[in-house]
């Protein structure tokens, strides 16, 4: 057998070479942006922990073994020269989440192009490379309009797979058809949407400041939520030395003396771990290829904010399968009935149910027609408080839905282009807890409204009562809800006398000495709703 002999002159320079390219690894430019403390405040913030059990933490937790099936975790991910840090990292965290909420069932890749290219409106595909973002933006996008698949840079996966190489930056577009020409599903029927999101960030941007206890408590937030439903972004200011870390430099504490700041970047939690000494640190997925840090694993120390990775969090929240059954809105009692705006007769209609909402139509007769099929009021109104919604008002000339529990969202409308309702703030509202419903009627904010003490009557805008007889009474064991028509007339919700769903449409009165009359007498819930018509679901 012939030997082939290599000069040890030219083994020593390969290995060097291999040494110089991982320690000179050029990191893309930063991509994280930080929002101002008035953005923040228009993201959904994620809910502190209630009295229900919570998982005991373990020492160690690494969502790669706990969901081994999930391939998009185990997936790093390279964003090349751009400044899409926030896109990629939120995209693969999509990717994640849907595939732990089905059960591992749901194996995809959410596309990191269109990420970045439909995030930001009115961004140029130039910007959308460079200009960098935040996560919430991918994930607010993703709520509401939906996101396709797309793999890595040359994978030819999914609709609209990444198209930006690893030593390069490529203008990203909000494609309108998939870009693989090879993918045979269209890009509508590819979106993957998600319920809602939620994001925990300190207001200050770079300069915020967190107490060990505050530090504490989101480090608990973090695992208990990873540990429910999967990895999580988090952002972090990148130093020159962070470039060149590796496992044998040991977890990831700061910068060193003299490190330059190359600004701010977005990354994944995948879990925890601690070193044999007992030192606690984050595993860290960048989006840097699986030649940077271990194979694209990062450890960064946990408990201290090191660098900001405890300051900015946000994750989206999937939920599977659906539990509401557009059926029992015919079968079962209305909460209430509500127009997301009172002043544009074309804004969406709700009934609610329990913790499920019905968006329909109504026609002049009364009769209503669901648009979709029933769904959790979080995943139909984003934002929205847990139900059941019992009342809403209009404050300051904002919408605001309230459940018995006097938790409040206001801001509720559906954004231009979107397919959604999006409610920007969330509160406690004075009286939120009060059974009162409130119906506008011909596009102004004029009111009736229906307050349980008084059985017989209902109230205009001055708080005029008129009276409605025995209308009511003879007709419903009690009121829930009112829904405007079309400024003449308002469906009726209740419980008959057998404590069954019912529903009329009540005619306002014509003039000062004129009462209310029945358009259509109370009667199932059914005889105006079409239960048997609600569309196709799409997820």
């Amino acid at each position: 057998m012939a030997k082939f002999l290599v000069p040890l002159a030219l083994v020593l320079a390969v290995l060097a070479a291999v040494g110089s390219a991982k320690k000179g690894f050029k990191a893309p430019p930063n991509g994280a942006k930080p929002l101002s403390d008035k953005e923040i405040d228009s993201h959904p913030k994620q809910k502190p922990g209630g009295k229900t059990h919570r998982a005991v933490v373990p020492v160690a937790f690494d969502a790669r073994k706990v969901w081994p099936n999930c391939k998009s975790i185990s997936t790093i991910r390279d964003q090349g020269q751009c400044g899409t840090c926030w896109a990629v990292s939120a995209a693969s965290v999509l990717s994640d989440r849907l595939c732990i909420a089905s059960g591992q069932t749901i194996n995809v890749m959410i596309s990191a192009s269109q990420t970045a290219g439909c995030s930001v409106a009115g961004q140029s595909p130039d910007a959308n490379c460079q200009a960098g973002g935040d996560a919430s933006s991918a994930y607010k996008y993703a709520a509401i309009n939906g996101l396709p698949t797309g793999g890595a840079y040359g994978s030819n996966q999914g609709c609209v797979p990444y198209n930006v190489p690893s030593d390069k930056a490529v203008p990203q577009t909000c494609a309108t058809k998939c870009t693989n020409p090879t993918y045979t599903t269209p890009l509508p029927q590819d979106l993957k949407l998600v319920d809602s999101y939620w994001i925990n960030y300190q207001k200050g941007g770079k300069q915020a400041q967190m107490t060990q206890v505050q530090i504490d408590a989101v480090v608990s937030q973090i695992q208990q939520d990873i540990m429910a439903n999967g990895p999580l972004t988090a952002t972090m200011e990148v130093y020159d030395d962070f470039q060149d870390w590796d496992a044998t430099q040991g977890v990831y504490t700061g910068p060193k003396a003299g490190a330059a700041d190359l600004g701010g970047h977005a990354i994944v939690i995948i879990g925890w771990d601690r070193t044999p000494a007992g030192v606690p640190y984050w595993l860290i997925r960048n989006s840097w290829s699986d030649q940077a840090g271990e194979k694209g694993i990062f450890w960064l120390a946990l408990g201290k904010n090191t660098v900001g990775i405890e300051t900015t969090i946000s994750a989206p929240i999937v939920k599977m399968p659906n539990p509401c059954l557009t059926s029992s809105f015919c079968d079962q009692p209305i909460d209430q009935a509500m127009s997301i705006d009172a002043k544009n007769p074309t804004a969406p209609i709700f009934l609610f149910q329990g913790n499920c909402s019905l968006q329909v139509t109504v026609k002049p007769d009364g009769k209503m027609t669901p648009v979709s099929p029933a769904a959790p009021i979080g995943k139909s109104i984003i934002g929205a408080p847990p139900g059941p919604i019992t009342s809403y008002m209009i404050n300051a000339d904002k919408l605001w839905m309230i459940n018995p529990a006097g938790e409040a969202a206001s801001g509720c409308s559906v954004p231009t282009g979107a397919t959604k309702v999006l409610c920007t703030a969330r509160g406690t509202a004075s009286g939120g807890s009060s059974a009162q419903s409130t119906f506008y009627k011909s596009g102004v904010m004029n009111k009736w409204s229906y307050v349980p003490q008084y059985t017989s009557w209902l109230f205009d805008q001055t708080n005029k009562g008129t009276n409605a007889n025995t209308l009511l009474t003879d007709n419903f064991a009690s009121v829930n809800a009112l829904q405007n028509v079309d400024g003449t007339k308002m469906v009726v919700f209740g419980k008959d006398k057998a404590g069954k769903a019912a529903a009329g449409v009540l005619t306002y009165p014509t003039s000062a000495t004129s009462g209310f009359t029945w358009a259509t007498k109370p009667g199932p819930t059914s005889a105006l709703l079409s239960c048997a018509t609600a569309a196709p679901g799409r997820r």
